[in-house]
């Protein structure tokens, strides 16, 4: 059994060494991280001298950290910012306002790719899964 006594973790140029024991505990670090790294996006964004009307993040942890740093500047989102995420998870009900996302079909994603893995010729596999935008509070027209 492969015994690990510290995990590396690099994220967007940053490296985090996490220790072993924190195993259980990864999921939340990794939320963290992936907030941090959205309130870094949203600095950098929200600070050229053209600010942009509209954040789409690569998921909902990082658009939760662009909602962060919005409120610090005193923006009401989505009067003057629109923020939208990807996953649909749970945070994206919880964050205020809550946040539009594009939902995936994961377990889907996950069948088929385990199928296709088995199943495997060699061969180049292509397969559309249904995905849908979840309209919350979080966006509006310009």
């Amino acid at each position: 059994q492969l015994q690990m006594q510290a995990i590396g973790l690099f994220v967007n140029g940053q490296d985090f060494l996490i220790p072993a024991e924190a195993d259980a505990q990864l999921g939340h670090l990794l939320r963290q991280v992936k907030t941090q790294v959205g309130i870094k996006a949203a600095q950098q964004l929200l600070a050229l001298p053209v600010r942009p009307t509209a954040i789409f993040a690569s998921n909902d942890d990082m658009a939760a950290g662009v909602l962060s740093h919005a409120h610090r500047l005193g923006l009401a989102v989505p009067q003057d910012l629109s923020v939208a995420g990807f996953d649909n998870t749970p945070l994206a009900e919880i964050v205020w306002p809550p946040l539009t996302t594009i939902h995936q079909p994961v377990r889907e994603m996950a069948y088929a790719a385990a199928s296709q893995l088995f199943a495997s010729d060699g061969g180049v596999f292509h397969q559309r899964l249904d995905h849908r935008l979840i309209e919350r509070g979080s966006t509006a027209r310009p």
